[in-house]
């Protein structure tokens, strides 16, 4: 009996300290607000080229490759979408969404729409080009280097490119959906 009390209690202060000092998103399954989309851009802030029709969205402090379910709640449509850039910028607002994405949701008519975010599954936060200059520092070959960002990022071919002055490392590539 004794040994039964003692085990329920220690339960109970694991518990109560493994919920107490997570972090506050960390037991977090969904976050409500207004989301909104974009339609322009040249880069997203992981160093791809943006995609208007891409499957994509900024938040502000998701790690980049997150993929994250996001559910008009009006509509009950939804659409899996993964961070790739930084934003949005509007005060109120909790995700930018690529028109792509906007539209899978009918976001696209309104412009703003009430949104329920719920993260699927976490991203390394790693970028192409992160993986280009960790490439270069342990010398992976070019073949070995496209099928790690295949997996990871979605890209299907690679360019690497030396600056004049040798120094500098430059990547470009074209993601699974035909962007260049």
């Amino acid at each position: 009996m004794r040994k039964s009390i003692i085990a329920a209690t220690a339960a109970a202060v694991f518990t109560h300290c493994l919920f107490t000092f997570m972090p506050a998103d960390a037991h977090a399954t969904a976050l409500k607000g207004m989301a909104s989309y974009y339609k322009s851009g040249r880069r997203t802030a992981n160093g791809e080229r943006f995609n208007p029709m891409g499957l994509t969205a900024a938040h502000r402090s998701l790690p980049f490759g997150t993929k994250v379910r996001v559910t008009q709640v009006k509509t009950g449509r939804s659409v899996v979408v993964r961070i790739n850039d930084r934003g949005p910028f509007v005060r109120g607002r909790i995700i930018d969404l690529a028109l792509g994405a906007a539209r899978a949701i009918g976001l696209n008519h309104s412009g703003v729409a009430k949104v329920a975010l719920v993260v699927l599954q976490r991203g390394t936060g790693a970028t192409a080009v992160d993986t280009v200059q960790t490439a270069h520092r342990t010398k992976r070959s070019a073949r070995t280097l496209t099928a790690s960002l295949s997996v990871r990022n979605n890209v299907e071919a690679l360019a690497v490119s030396r600056s004049a002055s040798g120094k500098h490392m430059r990547a470009s590539h074209s993601d699974s959906r035909g962007s260049r």
